[in-house]
């Protein structure tokens, strides 16, 4: 059923896309409906930088390659450092700690609690890109994981989506219930304002989709424009998937995660003949894989397996997805987002305190990883593979924390695919959206239902459709983040990071991401004058969105 799928799906896009048209065509040389595109929005939980055939993977992902080829593929795309501070800016068009997520509720310090920006849900300041697309006449659908509150006024339900099916949890077991941590053993659902069970043994990728796919069969003929947000837990931990799909990596990934690394990086400079020959530096978890057991090895190995599948399974569904698009008629007026919400997880989860003593639970011996019964994660080894050259994990502000795997489908477009390298951001993703909706971007505060409403601070990349080359963000444009403590803050080519011992200094360190992306060369002492400058628009950042510096460390 699997490979059909797949060839069926590499069938479609063939048949689909062409090269892009000159920018000085008009809309309606170009052939472009006047009427407001449908928008999906596709978020991955906690993908790395390479695990897409089209930046690098061998993982079989043929819907999402040819998406991503054919469309905007974006190698220079940032998110936060880890899952709901992401999707607060996806929601909101804004910093993270304007919209209520300067930190995860899960891992709120005391100095933290209570303050403004430190809600843990996402703020009332904020109207998200659902609430206004809905108010402009668009039909609003949510599947997924949602993490940005779970009290009734939270919900998606409460925040601009019509119809919602959700996770509130940050993760949770891909076949039922099963919560993230023991102090968190069973995860919640809810259906609309309602809330729900899990379906017996429904795997989560399939499921989520089934949800939308009937959200949109719901809307049947209806030429009402819609925006549809699916939230995939795939491929969060636990590592799970269904059996026929694991079986297809059997023995892929024997030779382990150096060799994976290699062959990744290869890979890259195939697809990007830019992407040159960079350096990396190995995290302080790092363990060579020549140095495991054959036991170690095999189990090892079979992580990536259930991984890969779960990456697989991803694609299979975007596929029934679009497979929904043609049969609606609907497909060549839809716009396509997709994205990671951070980089690859490599804790080592079991030997993490609220988490030991949950995967104590289950049954992770080798014949049972991956099965509904296990609960494992990939680790520092994979992760490292996942993200190539780039520098550190989830939870880390560094290029492998933040740096994401992204790309733009324009289906009224004839596309012949680009490569975008300019710097992007995931505040940039809700402007987007409304411009292309034909909805005004509120670009500064303003009152609404008798609340101050905060501005989008992202800018639309919208004119990349028109030209490639175009620069939505300047030279001077400053991005900047916390998360955890851990800060960075960058503007053109320099970068300047603050992350704690043993995964940074505990002190500022300078890098050139143009010289070196995989932030292996710290310049801090050679470049005083540009230090100084970036430690200063830090100091202004801080000030602008809030931060208040955890009094202890509580990140990942």
């Amino acid at each position: 059923m699997f490979s059909i799928q797949k060839y069926c799906c590499v069938l479609w896009v063939f048949s689909l896309l062409v090269l892009v048209l000159p920018s000085t065509c008009s809309a309606d040389d170009r052939g472009i409906s006047s009427s407001r595109p449908n928008v999906l929005l596709i978020v991955a939980d906690d993908l790395g930088y390479t695990d897409l055939g089209a930046f690098g993977s061998e993982i079989e992902t043929p819907t999402l390659d040819r998406l991503a080829m054919e469309g905007l593929r974006f190698t220079n795309f940032t998110a936060a450092a880890s899952c709901s501070p992401t999707r607060a800016m996806l929601m909101s068009g804004t910093d993270h700690h304007t919209a209520g997520l300067g930190n995860m509720i899960e891992k709120l310090a005391d100095n933290q609690r209570g303050k403004p920006g430190y809600e843990g849900y996402l703020s009332a300041r904020i109207r998200t890109v659902a609430s206004l697309l809905s108010d402009s006449g668009y039909l609003t659908y949510i599947s997924g994981k949602w993490h940005l509150g779970g009290k009734p006024d939270q919900l998606p339900s409460s925040r601009g989506f019509s119809r919602s099916f959700v996770l509130l949890q940050g993760a949770a077991g891909h076949f039922d219930d099963t919560g993230p941590k023991a102090s968190i053993p069973i995860s919640s659902f809810r259906d609309g304002k309602k809330p729900a069970d899990w379906p017996k043994e429904k795997y989560s990728t399939d499921y989520y989709t089934d949800r939308l796919l009937g959200y949109l069969d719901e809307r049947g003929s209806d030429d009402t424009p819609f925006f549809a947000y699916l939230a995939y837990t795939a491929p969060h931990w636990p590592l799970q998937a269904p059996k026929e799909l694991i079986e297809q990596y059997k023995g892929r990934y024997d030779d382990g995660w150096d060799a994976l690394k290699s062959k990744r990086l290869e890979r890259m400079r195939e697809l990007d003949s830019r992407a040159g020959e960079y350096k990396s530096v190995k995290a302080p978890t790092y363990v060579a894989w020549d140095t495991l057991s054959s036991e170690e090895k095999a189990a090892e190995a079979r992580k990536m397996e259930v991984y890969a599948a779960m990456v697989d399974s991803m694609d299979d569904n975007v596929a029934r997805v679009i497979e929904k698009l043609k049969e609606h008629g609907d497909l060549e007026n839809t716009i396509i987002i997709f994205l990671s919400d951070n980089g690859p997880e490599a804790k080592e989860l079991s030997k993490a305190p609220d988490f030991g003593e949950h995967v104590a639970k289950f049954d992770n011996s080798l014949n049972s990883i991956g099965s509904i019964n296990s609960f494992t994660f990939t680790g520092p080894g994979w992760a490292s593979a996942s993200n190539a050259y780039l520098r550190s994990f989830k939870g880390s502000v560094a290029e492998g924390g933040t740096r994401v795997p992204a790309f733009f489908w324009d289906g009224r477009l004839n596309s012949g695919g680009h490569i975008v390298r300019q710097p992007l951001h995931v505040k940039d993703i809700a402007p987007t959206i409304l411009e292309a909706a034909g909805v005004h971007v509120p670009r500064s505060p303003y009152e609404h239902a008798g609340i101050k409403r905060s501005a989008m601070t992202g800018k639309s990349f919208l004119p990349l459709i028109e030209n490639e080359l175009i620069r939505i963000h300047d030279e001077q444009t400053v991005f900047a983040t916390e998360l955890f403590g851990r800060r960075a803050v960058r503007t053109g080519d320099w970068k300047l990071v603050w992350e704690e011992v043993p995964w940074g200094k505990s002190d500022w360190e300078l890098f050139n991401l143009k010289d070196d992306p995989g932030e292996t060369r710290d310049l801090a002492l050679k470049e005083p004058k540009i230090l100084k400058e970036l430690i200063h628009k830090w100091e202004i950042y801080e000030e602008e969105v809030g931060v208040i510096i955890p009094n202890e460390l509580r990140g990942y």
